[in-house]
């Protein structure tokens, strides 16, 4: 029944998934290690109240949801996580000024993106990775939803 995980000061590059059967798990030290993303496993630790992760060179989840704290970080992963199945990336609600396409989702056949009332101001070019892409959904600062419906073939190049 561990409850508190400390692995600060290392040389880890990721976290196992394995981690995600640590359900008692409460705090979770991984400051100074060389980790670039969170592991999806992590929305799995519901009891987790306490992620330090400081001093890694983290580029998933990015600034924007990592600045939202532990339940902002659990709620992208989660729905990030779910997204291969469904092909609906649904991130609404979730603390982000800026939306990039996640390297992994690009070879999947991701049909719709739903970002409303995010606070976005800016949707980065490479959302052209999503080739199935059909529909994006966002929200203007007046609260009033707009369907997108995004042309990315000029983006995205030629077919072969």
């Amino acid at each position: 029944m561990l409850a508190n995980l400390q692995m600060r000061g290392n040389q880890l590059e990721e976290l196992p998934a394995w981690i995600s059967g640590m359900a008692n798990l409460r705090t979770l030290n991984v400051i100074a290690n060389q980790l670039q993303a969170l592991p999806f496993e992590l929305a799995d630790l519901r009891r987790l109240q306490d992620l330090k992760y400081e001093d890694n060179d983290l580029n998933f989840p990015p600034p924007t949801v990592l600045e939202g704290g532990l339940d902002a970080i659990k709620v992208y992963l989660g729905r990030l996580r779910s997204a291969p199945a469904t092909g609906v990336v649904d991130l609404v609600r979730a603390p982000m000024t800026a939306f990039s396409c996640p390297n992994y989702l690009a070879s999947y056949p991701i049909t719709q993106l739903i970002l409303n009332f995010n606070g976005l101001r800016e949707l980065r070019v490479d959302l052209a990775r999503l080739s199935s892409l059909k529909v994006a959904h966002r929200v203007g600062s007046d609260d009033i939803c707009h369907d997108v419906v995004l042309d990315l073939t000029s983006a995205r190049g030629p077919r072969k």
